[in-house]
């Protein structure tokens, strides 16, 4: 038990898991943030975007949709 314990805690490190999403999804998540922010035109796009999908998210419907690969 003790050694096949050995081989897999290398792999399920929290300081790892930690680091990776910090990396891979705090950061570029924060960066965007940051762009968007310092963009007064860009925020008043996604505001704009926003308010539209609420609006008319009731009628929003989709058609025949094939999942088949072309």
């Amino acid at each position: 038990m003790r050694e096949s314990m050995a081989h897999l805690t290398p792999r399920f490190s929290t300081n790892r898991m930690l680091r990776e999403y910090t990396e891979r999804y705090y950061l570029p998540a924060a960066r965007a943030y940051a762009r968007r922010a310092g963009d007064l035109a860009l925020t008043r796009e996604l505001v704009q975007w926003r308010h539209a999908m609420e609006t008319h998210w009731g009628a929003l419907h989709f058609g025949n949709v094939d999942g088949r690969r072309t």
